[in-house]
């Protein structure tokens, strides 16, 4: 383990390791992806010796100096930030902006790249000497913002929460668990506020995680009675639940946790939609 001696750092290091063995398997989904529907989009662009050259140079350099034994913490957060900004993460940006918009998949890969990014924020904010290359990440273009799915009966707080979190994200809401359904059919949601009505919030959660396991710690539950059988759900699944009524400061913390979270189940789980 590179800096043991550094707990903290060596933590968000590994994350970020984890970050980009995903990202060669989403790669690996993508192309597997385009042969599966036979689609061959027409070329448009072709990577040449210097990108190549400029892509790969800060990692033989690190490589060089890891094996010398003379690699710094400094010497790694500027590779870090180096290859994040370099031409590779622009091709890694265009494969997910193009392939989000055939497969409600890889909206999840566009929202899990977003996740990489502000871990990498993160990891030069505690490096002073790094700012300038953290201002060069803070102006890469986002590949994702977050949505929001709120299902709710009862409108004057479904409308209340939509604004509410219309802020901070793009929202989008549903009535009751056959229509909120529908909409995760169709798209990716980072965080789901969910109260039912017709069909219950637990059956809404099993046919909407059977369809999409990736969602299964993305639920927020909202009620105002709590029966038995409901308890056993929540404590069985290890699902949030917020009592009415509820602080709006606290289901907003609760949901900016569940969006910010690292999702370590976002091994990619292959597309079919």
């Amino acid at each position: 383990m590179l800096f043991p001696e550094e707990g903290e750092l060596s933590g968000k290091l590994a994350e970020l390791a984890r970050d980009e063995e995903w990202h060669f398997h989403l790669m690996g989904s993508a192309a597997d992806y385009l042969r599966s529907k036979d689609l061959q989009p027409e070329p448009a662009l072709m990577l040449d010796n210097q990108i190549i050259e400029r892509v790969e140079s800060p990692f033989i350099k690190s490589l060089g100096k890891l094996s010398e034994r003379t690699l710094t913490i400094e010497d790694v957060t500027e590779c870090i930030a180096t290859s994040e900004y370099s031409e590779w993460n622009d091709i890694f940006l265009y494969v997910i902006n193009t392939l989000k918009n055939h497969s409600r998949a890889f909206q999840f890969g566009a929202a899990m790249m977003q996740n990489h990014i502000a871990r990498v924020e993160t990891l030069l904010e505690g490096a002073p000497e790094e700012q300038e290359l953290l201002q060069k990440v803070r102006k890469l273009p986002r590949v994702w913002k977050q949505h929001v799915l709120i299902v709710e009966d009862d409108v004057p707080v479904r409308e209340l929460l939509r604004s509410f979190f219309e802020r901070r994200a793009i929202v989008d809401t549903a009535e009751n668990g056959a229509l909120g359904l529908e909409k995760v059919h169709g798209r990716f949601f980072d965080a789901i506020i969910c109260d039912m009505p017709i069909m219950n919030g637990m059956d809404f959660f099993r046919h909407a995680t059977a369809q999409d396991p990736n969602l299964c710690h993305r639920f927020v539950f909202c009620s105002g009675c709590v029966s038995p059988d409901l308890l056993h759900f929540l404590l069985d699944h290890n699902q949030p639940f917020m009592a009415k009524p509820f602080s709006l400061s606290e289901l907003e913390a609760v949901v900016a946790k569940i969006m910010k979270s690292a999702a370590r189940e976002t091994e990619f789980l292959g597309v079919k939609n």
